[in-house]
């Protein structure tokens, strides 16, 4: 559970965590707690906080069809087409949206650093400039977008960032209040709109992120609610808030309430808020595939939040980030899944970081990380996990750590070490068996694979493997057709 400070904080944390999200990996809060918390306040809060501002729809005065729209039919040569009249906050948000499209055309953003032209986003930085192109115009008929004015949508998580940190794009939280307390209709309409950020073909930006809150919908609550199935409930992250004495003092007196009356409540805590069990939230959370997905994408953008200027010294402090990513994990996969998970990321001796296997500071692998393998101890999904973390890192690495300085004596020893170190790894079979070398070259000759100088790393590291690969292969073919 987290107080409504620390809510705040968590946030802005996964604002930030879906700016910089991969397409597909937004995440949704789903804040729950009892009447009275203040989560429409929080929520208010976090978003001055980063400059920005709140959108809200209370879902349990919303009817059937208000918030996808009104439809209005149009006269067209080819026929009639029907649009739908947004609702007052949907709205709101395209006016945002037309005055940010319009500037970006006109003067731009961050000082001219990004422009809207024909050819796309022109992206200045220094003596280079890079065209990140929008989505097209066929792609944009055939999925039915109606974004007249869309802007940044294909720029990176960091380009994103850069431009809400300017204060020149402000962050949004669209907030869904109550949705558990509407009718049956109108919760699946709004279901729709919260989990794919789409209204009758209309995509929110970016830059909104939404928000939803709920009242405890559990057996035994005493608040009457729609109940939300567990497939429903997947798609969220949720985060259960509780009440705290302390955190309500320190607002009372922010908030400059009588200090009489918070005196009084601060001496006698069991008057602060009624104990009844039937006001709190006591379903518990459970791992899925799709919530281990979404801690990864937390675990990934944790260093976003950490040079993030939305957060402040005290708020990126390691205890803060250690504790948030532990209420966050436990919100999506429970406290006892979250537990183990910690767990097992402390466990250093299964643990083996890529710049371990291949360095360059010997023509041999580390007997330590050679005896882990022998030992047992990194099971078959372990040893696919870290060969795949090796790829990822020699696109990144291998021409800049090794192969650009392969021309003097001490570059050229270093690379023919690392090369010896790499071969070693892939074609030793106590370290990758002749299944899990396949697929290590497989991986490799993906044309996303590029190094730094923008060569394929297979073309770079294929004549290591490629003899005892296709012997093996010669092996099975053999074996196939002795059967």
């Amino acid at each position: 559970m987290a107080s409504i400070k620390e809510a705040e904080r968590l946030l802005k944390e996964v604002y930030i965590s879906n700016l910089t999200a991969k397409e597909g990996k937004n995440i949704t809060l789903l804040l729950s707690g009892r009447h009275g918390l203040g989560k429409t306040q929080v929520i208010t809060a976090a978003a001055r906080g980063m400059g920005g501002a709140v959108v809200v729809a209370d879902g349990s005065t919303l009817m059937e069809g208000e918030m996808t729209g009104l439809p209005i039919a149009h006269k067209e040569e080819n026929g009639v087409e029907v649009q739908f009249v947004p609702h007052y906050t949907i709205a709101a948000i395209q006016r945002m949206e037309k005055a940010y499209y319009e500037k970006a055309i006109s003067t731009g953003f961050c000082n001219g650093k990004y422009k809207l032209t024909e050819k796309g986003i022109v992206v200045k930085d220094g003596k280079t400039e890079e065209i990140i192109e929008d989505t097209t115009t066929a792609e944009r008929i055939l999925s039915g977008e109606i974004n007249k004015y869309k802007f940044g949508a294909n720029l990176s998580g960091k380009q994103k960032l850069e431009l809400v940190e300017s204060g020149e794009i402000a962050p949004v939280f669209l907030f869904f209040d109550e949705i558990n307390r509407t009718e049956q209709q109108t919760m699946k309409q709004l279901m729709n709109i919260i989990l794919n950020k789409n209204v009758n073909g209309y995509d929110i930006p970016w830059f909104v992120s939404i928000v939803a809150a709920i009242n405890p919908s559990s057996q035994n609550s005493a608040y009457s609610t729609n109940e939300m199935d567990p497939a429903q409930l997947d798609r969220f992250l949720k985060i259960k808030i509780e009440p705290r004495l302390e955190a309500f003092i320190e607002y009372g007196l922010s908030k400059k309430l009588n200090t009489e009356v918070l005196s009084a409540i601060a001496s006698n805590e069991g008057i602060f808020v009624n104990k009844d069990d039937s006001l709190v939230d006591n379903d518990p959370s459970s791992p899925s595939p799709r919530s281990w997905e979404m801690v990864a994408h937390l675990f990934d953008t944790v260093e976003d939040w950490k040079a993030s200027k939305f957060l402040t010294e005290e708020e990126k402090s390691e205890k803060n980030i250690t504790m948030d990513l532990g209420v966050l994990v436990s919100g999506k996969v429970g406290a006892e899944s979250a537990a183990v998970l910690f767990e097992a990321m402390k466990d250093k001796e299964s643990q083996i970081k890529p710049e371990e296997i291949v360095n360059g500071n010997s023509d041999k692998l580390d007997a330590k990380i050679v005896e882990k393998f022998k030992s047992g101890k990194i099971k078959q999904l372990k040893r696919k996990i870290i060969a795949e973390t090796l790829i990822s890192y020699l696109c990144n690495n291998y021409y800049s750590k090794f192969e650009k300085d392969s021309k003097t004596p001490e570059g050229k020893k270093k690379f023919t070490n690392a090369k010896a170190q790499l071969k070693e790894f892939i074609t030793n079979p106590e370290i990758l068996d002749s299944t899990t070398r396949l697929l290590f070259a497989k991986s490799s000759m993906d044309r996303e694979n590029k190094c730094e100088d923008g060569k394929f790393l297979f073309e770079k590291i294929a004549v290591l493997f490629s003899a005892q690969l296709l012997k093996e292969l010669g092996d099975f073919k053999r074996d196939l057709e002795s059967i």
